[in-house]
This record gives C-alpha cells, structure tokens and sequence, in this order.
C-alpha cells in the first residue's frame, strides 16, 4: 500500500529499512497494483542511514511522531521548504531517539479518540496529503 499512495500523491523516492519488505515481493505486488514498478525506491540498512544521506542532499527532514516537542501537522509550513522528507518509524515502536535528533522537525497528527498511535501508512497518507495540499 505504501508504493501505492507514494505513487498517487508523487512522491520522487521511498526509502525502505531495516527489514521492511521490498519489491519483489507477493504482497507488495497486490496491494501496490503495479505502483511498485514506478516508484523509486531503496533499501538502506538503517532509518538513521537514510537520514543521513538525505541530509546530505539538503532535504529538510521531517519526523512524523508524537513528542513533547512535537507540532500539529496541519499548523506546519510546507511551503517554505524546497526539499523535504518524511521519516515515520516502525509500527510498535514509533521512531527511535537517535533518529530523531536528526530531524530538523518533529509534527504530529492530531487524534481525538482514546488510541494515540496508526498504522504507518495511515499515517504516511494523511502527511502526504497535508504536505501536498499546502504545496500544489
């Protein structure tokens, strides 16, 4: 689902790490309906490495999680920002410590129910949708 939505909302890459599924790969393969084949993607051992190197492509990185520090999605600038990259963390885990000294900023998704965590790729889809909103 994940090249899916990347596909539809035109995001340039996917990185993928640790042991996240890539293409080729059966499940990937339904869910994607052929989104695989088009998105680029690549598999980097680490979220922290993949940090790193879009640091050094001069992406402004941007943590998707719930922090003391944390602002609300839909109250950031995309806009002012030419390059910039969304880091979301493991399903259970969210993203870890060192990752996240390396953002430049950290937003949340405001929820109103009871349950304070989703599933990545919802959570990947409503960042995508606020990030291209603002800036289409």
């Amino acid at each position: 689902m994940a090249f899916r939505i990347c596909e539809i909302m035109g995001v340039q890459q996917l990185y993928l790490t640790g042991d996240c599924p890539a293409p080729p790969n059966k499940n990937i393969r339904k869910t994607a309906r052929t989104a695989d084949k088009t998105v680029h993607f690549t598999l980097v051992a680490s979220t922290k490495e993949a940090a790193h190197i879009l640091k050094e492509e001069g992406y402004t990185l941007i943590g998707i999680e719930i922090t003391d520090e944390s602002q609300s999605l839909h109250d950031f600038d995309f806009k002012v920002h030419q390059k910039i990259a969304l880091i979301l963390g493991a399903e259970r885990f969210g993203i870890a410590a060192d990752v996240l000294q390396e953002v430049d900023y950290c937003l949340h998704i405001p929820m109103f129910g009871k349950i304070t965590s989703m599933n990545v790729v919802m959570a990947m889809s409503i960042s995508l949708y606020e990030a291209t909103k603002q800036i289409s």
